[in-house]
């Protein structure tokens, strides 16, 4: 798959003129479905984030799964 992100991008700052508007948002929705942590994931991550608690690995856990929602 291309950059979804650049051709969003391209398409909403008017670079470029898309030809099938619906393709791209779909394409945009398959591809955040696809990166979607399952909730077997986040227990696993927040998991380990409290196994390194206070450590850099720790925070980085944490702030992944902030982020993430």
């Amino acid at each position: 798959m291309d950059d979804i992100v650049k051709r969003l991008r391209q398409w909403v700052d008017r670079e470029t003129i898309e030809s099938d508007p619906a393709g791209v948002i779909t394409a945009a929705a398959d591809e955040i479905e696809r990166l979607r942590l399952t909730d077997a994931e986040r227990c696993a991550i927040a998991e380990a984030s409290e196994f390194y608690i206070g450590t850099r690995t720790g925070v980085t856990l944490s702030g992944l799964l902030k982020r993430l929602g």
